[in-house]
């Protein structure tokens, strides 16, 4: 789940170019209806969604609940500490900040992780 259309393309190509099927949802309404049909295996969620009452933290503990199994990567701008602490106490695998996290390190990360 990526709001940021240029960034959400971004990571869609190259995960897309790594040999992923890939599902790019702009809500958190439409990432949850996805993900139940979907069942991915990694699921990037952006933590913070304009024009939306609920952040991908918000919706994380539904997703493990129905996904126990999949692999949840926040994906943020802010590097915030406590906030890191609650999303991985929330069930996620990973969070990284996004101008740390290039394409090409995002796809080695779900690589690494489904290894």
């Amino acid at each position: 789940m990526e709001d940021e259309i240029v960034l959400g393309e971004i990571y869609k190509k190259a995960l897309k170019e790594a040999g992923f099927d890939v599902e790019w949802r702009k809500t958190t309404k439409e990432t949850e209806e996805t993900a139940k049909i979907f069942k991915p295996e990694v699921i990037l969620l952006d933590h913070g969604i304009r024009g939306e009452d609920r952040s991908g933290l918000d919706i994380l503990p539904g997703l493990k609940k129905i996904l126990p199994d999949s692999n949840i990567i926040m994906l943020s701008n802010y590097a915030q500490e406590q906030l890191e602490k609650a999303t991985l106490k929330a069930g996620a695998v990973g969070y990284l900040i996004k101008l740390d996290t290039p394409p090409a390190v995002l796809v080695e990360y779900v690589k690494k992780l489904l290894s």
